[in-house]
């Protein structure tokens, strides 16, 4: 396995300037897996070169070490030891709220965890030496019987294994039935090298590389970025219709039953990343006979009171990289990881508002609403840019494509109370919804490790449940805006013929694609409708990010006016929208190439190399065959196309690598062929693609 870097990403360049330029990657340190469970702190830097084309590597074998304590995870492992159902049982005996009698249950399991696994590492080098002793000496009757306990027993303990390091893994494509320990071991530890944090600069190019710097500078970066700047208008969504009918309150307000959390809680995901408490939702629906009716009475209280019960709305903000060996803390993506008791609040909210969602917001927005799927808007985007690039006479025509920068992280909770309050929802409901996204507390996990915790005062979770929803209600007002625009005359939108309606704007989720006139007058009227949202929503738009579009026939000199009063660069529209090319030439093949480097990408990972026969069956099927299959509900991909990615798939699951040739030991369509006729079962992509068409 490739153990990472930090630094420059380059280690060899060619000592040429201009086009002549070039630089790659080409040295690395490489170790195995085992290797790196031992050194898991082993950094690699990339120094800078003296004399050499090539640049030096530092190895450092000790890194950044924590010496702060790991939260307290809850083991799956747990649950088949009957030990840990009287823990739970004794503890939920005790008198006090969930919170108290969770963290008495955290501390006995932690303690008898610590104890069990100590005597079973001890046990299992006993059984390993017993049957080796045993398979060096003559199997008599009672040995062959001994040997058979061992063997059950040593089962047991690699299903242990394999479950501890499956759930922390965070791998779910891959069934049971195949042991894929080191698989998962690997993909634990490669993915813990790559979010481990070591250095960080600010913006004035100070370095910290002591954790108390770190957690300093990543504590007040995040505070300051969730907190609430002073700009807020409501002027402009005062005159909001309200679509909210007594009916739809009345039922959303409505108490939650006993058997609605229930089936809330065995409906939420039971492995995924826990909260602070540690606890996941595995532990609710394994004990729930027992825990049940107490967490469904707090539940039931916070409905009466609006008020969130004491740790259920605390959160852990984990760290990804957005990009290879980041440097800045903006180059990392804040993800928070709340409570699975916060979840089934958020669920049942959630549930309630996805039902009525479609008759509050406007049509032209496609995402997380019943009916409403994301292909609708591609086709839309489509059409529009057909005829552009085949508009000759008449009007000039325009496309501004807009990028929110960090959108669920700046909503103003005042403008959206404001908003929700426009729409006519009961101040009984924005109670519930107040206590939501009000009452948080974070703390950013620092390497495993959480730093000091702040109470942010703008902004809603991207993985809260009830959070899509409330970010369209709230970004709907850009739709309001936009329709008022449009009756008034104030901007024209786009027309495909007689017989179809004005397209003025596409919205899913925080993409965004206005149409109109290339004209200074109605980038003026956009200019303001964008101005306005901004104001009263705390929405900013990313300038580098967004574009234009103009139609064929547009003159230069008005494509020029246009955009220096935007300030977005000209776009000849070869980015993507939504995950698909925008627009394509005369070759598909060339167009779809990123599908095939995606997938090439995912063959040669390391982590394949560690699986077996079944497993890579497995992974095949479930990752490397749903990579196209969004692309191929929108567009028929050549014959081309779909053939590499067949011979790709094929000659990954006969030698494991793309590079390294091996023997077919069958024909391809054996492969295809379903396992009840002694197949594989793998689909054949062109047929796959012909399905939706």
């Amino acid at each position: 396995m490739d153990i990472g870097f930090k630094g420059y990403p380059f280690t060899w360049k060619n000592n040429q300037e201009g086009q002549r330029r070039i630089e790659v990657r080409l040295d690395r340190a490489l170790c195995t897996a085992a290797w790196f469970a031992m050194f898991s702190n082993t950094i690699v830097f990339h120094e800078l070169p003296l004399d050499s084309d090539h640049n030096p590597l530092r190895i450092e074998f000790e890194g950044l070490k924590s010496r702060t304590k790991t939260p307290f995870r809850f083991d799956a492992r747990w649950l088949q030891k009957e030990e840990c159902h009287e823990i739970v049982n004794r503890n939920w005996d005790a008198v006090g709220l969930c919170e108290d009698r969770m963290r008495k249950c955290e501390k006995e399991l932690e303690t008898w965890a610590k104890q069990m696994y100590q005597d079973q590492n001890k046990r299992l080098m006993e059984i390993q030496k017993r049957l080796e002793e045993i398979l060096l000496n003559d199997r008599a009757d009672d040995i062959i019987e001994e040997e058979k306990c061992l063997m059950n027993e040593l089962a047991s303990i690699w299903k242990d294994e394999e479950l501890f390091w499956s759930q922390r893994s965070r791998i779910n494509g891959l069934q049971k039935g195949d042991q894929n320990t080191n698989f998962f071991h690997s993909s634990t530890v490669h993915r813990k090298q790559r979010n481990k944090i070591v250095s960080l600069k600010d913006e004035d190019g100070n370095l910290f590389s002591h954790r108390a710097d770190i957690s300093s500078h990543v504590t007040e970066f995040y505070h300051s970025f969730f907190t609430k700047s002073d700009r807020i208008e409501s002027s402009t969504i005062q005159d909001f219709p309200k679509l909210v009918t007594q009916e739809l309150n009345d039922e959303m307000c409505i108490m939650p039953t006993v058997e609605e959390i229930k089936a809330v809680v065995f409906n939420l995901g039971p492995t995924k990343s826990s909260g602070p408490d540690g606890f996941t939702g595995m532990f609710i629906r394994r004990f729930w006979s027992r825990v049940g009716p107490d967490f469904c009475k707090e539940v039931q209280g916070f409905f009466h009171t609006s008020i969130m019960p004491q740790g259920w709305n605390d959160a852990h903000i984990a760290l990804i990289p957005k990009v290879q060996s980041p440097e800045m803390i903006s180059q990392f993506r804040p993800i928070s990881c709340c409570n699975f008791r916060y979840k089934i609040i958020s669920k049942i909210l959630a549930s309630r508002m996805k039902k009525w969602l479609p008759g509050l917001v406007s049509e032209m927005k496609a995402a997380f609403t019943r009916g409403g799927m994301i292909q609708d808007n591609i086709i839309i985007l489509h059409e529009i840019l057909h005829q552009f690039k085949n508009h000759r006479n008449g009007d000039w025509d325009m496309m501004i494509k807009l990028d929110m920068c960090k959108a669920y992280d700046l909503v103003d909770w005042e403008c959206l109370d404001t908003i929700l309050e426009a729409y006519g929802f009961l101040e009984k409901w924005r109670g519930w919804v107040n206590a939501c996204i009000r009452t948080i507390k974070f703390s950013i996990l620092l390497n495993g490790s959480p730093t000091e915790s702040f109470f942010p005062t703008r902004g809603i979770r991207q993985d809260d449940t009830i959070s899509p929803f409330l970010f369209i209600l709230m970004s709907n007002t850009l739709s309001f805006l936009i329709d008022k625009a449009l009756s008034r005359g104030e901007i024209r939108g786009i027309k495909l013929n007689q017989n179809c309606p004005r397209v003025s704007h596409c919205l899913f989720a925080d993409d965004t694609v206005i149409f109109g006139k290339a004209s200074v007058n109605e980038a003026d009227h956009i200019q303001r409708i964008l101005r306005h949202y901004g104001e009263v929503t705390g929405q900013e738009i990313n300038a580098s990010k967004s574009s234009i579009f103009f139609s064929k026939n547009t003159p230069e000199a008005i494509r020029n006016l246009v955009t220096n009063k935007f300030g977005f660069p000209p776009s000849i529209c070869h980015d993507k929208y939504l995950g698909v090319p925008s627009e394509w030439g005369r070759s598909k093949k060339e167009t779809f190439q990123f599908l095939l480097d995606r997938m090439e990408k995912k063959g040669e990972s390391w982590k394949s190399l560690l699986l077996s026969p079944g497993g890579k069956k497995v992974l095949l099927k479930a990752v490397i065959q749903a990579i196209p299959s969004y692309i191929m509900s929108v567009f028929l991909l050549p014959l081309s196309l779909t053939c590499k990615m067949d011979s790709i798939l094929k000659k990954f699951f006969w030698s494991g690598s793309m590079k390294k040739k091996s023997i077919h030991w069958c024909n391809a369509r054996v492969l295809e062929k379903p396992k009840e006729e002694g197949g594989v079962g793998f689909r054949n992509f062109h047929c796959s693609t012909c399905t939706y068409w």
